[in-house]
């Protein structure tokens, strides 16, 4: 009887493990997936989004350009999302901290400018990003009006500053500061900005950004005029200390032939545009896309630099350095499989010994473009000190 007994407990405790086990291999069989989840995931995956400016900004501009030439929208290899932003230094905050943001443009001393603000928060900022990218050069526009004729004229004035955070903000900040100047800083969009400035409620505005910057290419003589940067306009020994943080630069009548004459340029000083991410693990789905974006943009790079595409693409240089910056592996792995055989700048650099001529002047900032930044700081000291005697020789004759 006890030995039946066993034998029913045996037979049941078979036939239930012998049910969990089919159970468990059916749980362990995926699910069929239905034809909506699959377009889901689908148009979930290889997604680039890049945060710029306002429409108009070289920044969104930029932006676009990158879509035109890299979104597949056949086989969706890729897909590349353009966002508005509020400017450099909110698209700094926004690739820290905003989720679902992939890479955006930035000024090259956005870092610096927020560690000094908050040491805490961000002195640690520069092993969190990655920089794929040094895209342009971005000159300085202050376009005021008539009756401001230097710089310390709009002492005490209303200043259109664009947005707080912006990379616009963040220069005018620092250029007034230098030059220990104060004005009254409003934050406004550019179209508003565009009102005040010609009703007369702002004496100018500041943007920060590659020439030319839509938003300001319809200014025109009546509205007011550029003005330059130069020893003669700021207040003395400014000139000498924007030249620690920027680049002489020059706006042209090409950038805005509505304002300037005909080969006339204006002196200005420039900064540096860079396409940044952040440094997710190498390993990740969100890097492994953001790896991929990289290889496709430096692939074809050379579709950037054709027309109808923004014309500072003209003069990008994916090798280029940027001092303070990691450079992503991605990057810097395509640079060491593509460009092994360029040769690399010889350490005497541009013609130091150009005529201080506008021709001349751009075709040493053209060549110094393509050096490290260490040389070309040091060259363009040699380069100013060489115009200085320049004009005090022409001035002794």
């Amino acid at each position: 009887m006890a030995r039946q007994f066993r034998s029913k407990i045996v037979f049941a405790a078979t036939i239930i493990g012998a049910s969990l086990f089919t159970a468990t291999l059916h749980a362990q069989e995926p699910a069929p997936v239905s034809s909506y989840e699959s377009q889901r995931r689908a148009v979930n995956t290889n997604v680039i989004t890049i945060i710029g400016s306002q429409a108009k900004s070289t920044y969104t501009r930029m932006a676009e350009d990158i879509q035109s030439i890299l979104d597949d929208p056949e086989k969706n290899t890729i897909r590349i999302l353009p966002i508005l932003g509020r400017g450099g230094g909110q698209n700094f905050l926004d690739i820290l901290f905003l989720k679902g943001i992939s890479v955006g443009f930035v000024e090259r001393d956005v870092i610096e400018n927020f560690a000094k603000k908050n040491p805490r928060l961000y002195g640690g900022a520069a092993t969190r990003l990655r920089y794929i990218t040094k895209v342009s050069d971005s000159e300085m526009h202050f376009f005021v009006r008539h009756e401001i004729k230097k710089l310390a004229d709009l002492e005490g004035k209303r200043v259109s500053f664009y947005k707080q955070n912006s990379s616009s903000a963040q220069a005018m900040l620092k250029i007034f500061s230098i030059c220990e100047l104060n004005v009254e800083p409003l934050y406004m969009d550019q179209d508003l900005a565009a009102k005040q400035l010609r009703s007369g409620e702002l004496a100018g505005l500041g943007r920060i950004s590659g020439a030319p910057h839509g938003a300001l290419v319809n200014y025109t003589r009546e509205d007011g005029h550029f003005l330059p940067l130069t020893e003669e306009t700021l207040p003395p020994g400014c000139y000498a200390k924007l030249m620690k943080s920027y680049l002489p630069a020059l706006l042209k009548y090409e950038h805005y032939p509505k304002v300037l004459n005909e080969g006339q340029t204006v002196p200005t000083v420039a900064n540096s545009t860079i396409l940044a991410t952040y440094r997710f693990a190498g390993n990740s789905p969100r890097n492994q896309t953001i790896s991929l974006f990289i290889r496709r943009l430096f692939d074809n790079i050379n579709e950037l630099t054709k027309e109808p595409r923004h014309p500072k693409w003209k003069g990008i240089n994916v090798a280029a350095t940027v001092p303070g910056w990691v450079r992503h592996e991605a990057a810097q792995k395509w640079i060491d499989e593509n460009i092994t055989a360029r040769r690399a700048p010889t350490r005497s650099g541009p013609n130091r010994n150009l005529a201080a001529t506008n021709s001349n002047q751009e075709e040493f900032f053209a060549q110094l473009r393509d050096l490290p930044e260490d040389q070309q700081k040091e060259l363009l000291q040699q380069f100013l000190e060489f115009m200085r005697q320049n004009k005090i020789d022409q001035a002794s004759r």
